[in-house]
């Protein structure tokens, strides 16, 4: 290595060059000289033999493309440490980076031998090297070779196949799992990693029959459990998912993750008592999970036990989710129609940003609005604009307000500057063509904005909605039935059933709207707009 880097100075100067050389690489570094940084900490880390010096010039020449010079300081490191995995890794690194395949493979097949830490962790050890590669398909047939030596290890077939899957070569990757479950059919990491793989190619129907059989052969492998019930609960088949929680709890009381998310499927059945206890339990072993404490506040809430709601969201102490906490205490005044109190709550809030701010001012419109106080909501609303100008949400929350009071001007105006400030905002051209659609006979323009807002968000139920009233109220009916149909069926909701209920009855099909306006009814029977469709087209 002195042939590379310099000769060690007489034993005299030993001491200044050395600190000379460390400063230089060391500011180098700083300045984003990286080249220079690699050749002096170099230098530095030949004349301490300080393991810390080598491996920071190991990580500088490596940043620097410097190959050669890692391999020097990874062969530094090797000498100190000859049974080291980190030194035979960085050497492994250094050949990589020479692209010098044949001494990569001994060099593996050396810490693949050693007896320490042994072939399996060695094999996995190797796997995080590779797939941390900008090529790693580049060194896939290699790995393959080291695999012929070791084919009854399933932990090789493993760290194969994950070698593979970050190279693309998903086929193979598949064939290696299955081969490591082969050989150990309750190998839990390679039921994961099939879990995985089967999900992210959205294999629904075989990642359904592989997770189910294997926990039926190996009900207390929790680790796979938790893994698919939390793939199913991404599918939102939440029954399914519930059922494999509670398993989980069933054979481990006290995993956290299980009581965590069984208690929480249990509170959104409305299974109370269950999801207390399961939370209850969850605290007791996270006592600082105060996202617990929000969920069991919420199911006091829900029982209508509000003082009790309000115990647990003032024991909320962590910065992340203080703020939430103090506005659902004013939402639960509210919910006892304590308006006064809510209000002054809310008052009391001392933001620590803008977003904060923010925040508090559309929960106080929104619970002026629940209280039946339009006219305050809209005056609150001006106050917020006036304090944060142009303020995205609060533009469109007076949107919201003025066009449900029929200040279509203003709320025009703040429409069409929230589509300036943000030309990407679905729901304000949403907004603004449904309100033209809606209260105005300029049709044609609000099928424009409509279908701008369904291209930036395809699929939305509520764009869905608009533009089947629009096309309703152009004389398309057949149209409108079928947008409004997609969005029910995306999103039940009593304002799309009012709509599709009407668009039926003027098609003269009278048995199916009425059908339609029950199910409204079964959703929300308060509806203002079912309710005035009833009215108009009923009474």
């Amino acid at each position: 290595p002195a042939a590379k880097t310099g000769e060690r100075p007489a034993a005299g100067g030993l001491s200044n060059e050395l600190i000379y050389e460390f400063l230089l690489g060391d500011v180098a570094a700083r300045r984003d000289d990286i080249s220079t940084a690699a050749r002096s900490m170099a230098k530095a880390a030949l004349w301490s033999d300080d393991r810390h010096v080598i491996l920071r010039a190991f990580q500088l020449s490596m940043r620097a493309g410097e190959g050669q010079l890692a391999l020097e300081m990874a062969n530094l490191l090797l000498e100190q440490e000859p049974d080291s995995v980190r030194a035979r890794t960085l050497v492994a690194q250094a050949l990589i980076a020479l692209d010098r395949p044949q001494e990569v493979f001994e060099n593996l097949l050396a810490l693949v031998q050693a007896p320490q830490p042994g072939a399996a962790s060695a094999f996995m050890h190797i796997a995080e090297v590779l797939v941390r590669q900008k090529t790693p398909r580049r060194w896939l047939d290699l790995f393959e070779r080291l695999l012929t030596n070791y084919p009854s290890l399933p932990e090789a077939h493993l760290a194969f196949a994950r070698v593979a899957h970050r190279a693309g070569e998903l086929p193979r990757a598949r064939q290696s799992i299955e081969h490591a479950l082969a050989l150990r059919p309750n190998f839990t990491e390679a039921a994961e990693a099939m879990l995985g793989l089967l999900n992210e190619q959205s294999a629904h129907k075989e990642l359904r029959a592989f997770a189910e059989a294997f926990l039926e052969q190996y009900a207390d492998e929790g680790e796979v459990r938790l893994r698919y019930a939390r793939i199913l609960l991404q599918w939102d088949d939440s029954e399914r998912s519930l059922y494999h929680f509670n398993q989980l709890v069933l054979r481990e009381p006290n995993n956290p993750d299980g009581l965590y998310a069984a208690g929480l499927l249990s509170l959104n059945n409305a299974e109370y008592d269950r999801a207390e206890n399961l939370l209850l339990r969850h605290l007791r072993l996270r006592p600082g999970h105060d996202q617990t404490r929000l969920f069991l506040a919420r199911l006091k809430r829900e029982r209508d036990q509000f003082d009790q709601a309000r115990q647990w969201l003032r024991q909320v102490s962590d910065p992340k989710y203080y703020l939430e906490a103090q506005l659902r205490i004013a939402y639960v005044f509210a919910a006892e129609s304590r308006f006064e109190e809510a209000s002054a709550h809310l008052a009391d809030i001392v933001p620590d940003s803008v977003s904060d701010q923010v925040r508090i001012y559309l929960a106080q419109e929104e619970l002026l609005r629940q209280a039946g106080r339009m006219d305050d909501a809209y005056s609150l609303l001006n106050a917020a604009l006036a304090d944060l100008p142009d303020e995205p949400e609060l533009l469109y929350a007076r949107g919201l307000v003025t066009a449900q009071m029929d200040i279509l001007d203003v709320h025009e105006r703040d429409m069409r500057r929230l589509i300036a400030l943000k030309p990407d905002h679905a729901h304000a051209y949403n907004a603004l063509g449904y309100t033209l659609a809606d209260r105005t006979d300029r049709y044609d323009e609000a099928l424009i904005l409509i279908e701008k807002a369904l291209a930036l968000k395809p699929g939305d139920p509520f764009i869905l909605d608009s533009i089947g009233w629009v096309h309703y109220r152009l004389g398309h009916r057949e149209k409108a039935r079928a947008y409004l149909q997609q969005a029910i069926d995306l999103r039940p909701d009593a304002e799309i059933a009012a709509h599709l209920g009407e668009v039926l009855w003027m098609m003269e099909r009278h048995d199916e709207a009425r059908a339609v306006w029950r199910h409204g009814e079964s959703l929300d029977s308060d509806n203002k707009t079912l309710r005035d469709t009833l009215r108009r087209l009923l009474e």
